[in-house]
């Protein structure tokens, strides 16, 4: 499972998408390519995952835990 966000800014159309090791990993639709990966400091399986933010660098994400926490971090 997957939640996304999309981008476009500067002339780039950037996609988010989050994935269940609690990472998220930005893609230059454009170009086909990785541009990076950013992972939060709680190393973890999810159960969900909520992206929201109107560009890449003002990114959050809340993270539902296997725990029974959520987490809630900055991606950019």
């Amino acid at each position: 499972k997957w939640d996304g966000a999309t981008s476009s800014n500067n002339g780039s159309n950037c996609l988010a998408i989050g994935c269940s090791d609690n990472s998220v990993h930005i893609w230059d639709m454009l170009r086909c390519s990785l541009l990076s990966t950013v992972r939060c400091s709680e190393k973890c399986l999810l159960y969900s995952m909520r992206i929201w933010g109107d560009d890449v660098g003002s990114l959050r994400v809340a993270s539902g835990t296997i725990l029974n926490e959520v987490l809630v971090w900055k991606v950019g």
